[in-house]
């Protein structure tokens, strides 16, 4: 959600009307920014200042799409742990949350909302990614863990960084990749987008 408005500005200024599903992932750059995390409301409630604070931008954002499309499907994704330049699970920001705060935000809304929620926070880990599958983008299935950290082949990436982890199969070799974002060693800020791949 990014600096209060981000996420209802991106959204607005979207043609939402050819998608589905829409996912939006948040809460990570949130707590770094120091955004203010608000009060989640109840329903009913219709006017919220996106401006204000991370609970009414992340329910300007959902009203909006159920507005302009509500047969779309929507998903939140709530950012996986951090720890960044002490900004860690521990760590208190200025707005006076830590970042579980705003992951517990995210799934008090899309319960009022009834929307299904990806908490990475709590099922991710730092050191390797479990595989999830779905159907629908709606209902999914927890799998096995498809990667493990290898400091010896990754010792230029941050282990405490990646991020946003995508599977797929290529069919023209028969491999199954594993892509991530994550930051470099000792380059803060420096993302790359990395990747692995297995045959099975």
């Amino acid at each position: 959600v990014e600096g209060r408005n981000g996420i209802s500005r991106k959204i607005q200024s979207t043609d939402i009307s050819p998608y589905d599903v829409i996912t939006i992932e948040g809460c990570t750059n949130d707590f770094k920014l120091n955004v203010p995390l608000g009060s989640v409301g109840k329903i009913g409630d219709t006017n919220f200042d996106d401006s204000a604070d991370f609970c009414q931008a992340l329910r300007k954002a959902i009203e909006y799409i159920f507005t302009q499309k509500p047969t779309s499907n929507i998903v939140l994704i709530a950012d996986m742990q951090r720890d960044n330049d002490g900004y860690d699970v521990n760590h208190v920001n200025t707005a006076g949350h830590k970042l579980i705060d705003y992951v517990n935000a995210m799934i008090q809304i899309g319960a009022l909302y009834g929307i299904p929620v990806c908490d990475l926070y709590r099922n991710s880990g730092f050191n390797y990614f479990r595989l999830y599958t779905s159907p629908d983008l709606v209902h999914f299935t927890k799998r096995n863990y498809v990667f493990t950290w290898d400091p010896i082949n990754y010792s230029n990436v941050n282990s405490n960084t990646p991020w946003s982890p995508n599977v797929f199969y290529n069919e023209s070799d028969g491999l199954f990749y594993l892509t991530f974002a994550a930051e470099q060693n000792g380059l803060n800020d420096t993302r790359r987008i990395y990747y692995a791949h297995s045959d099975s």
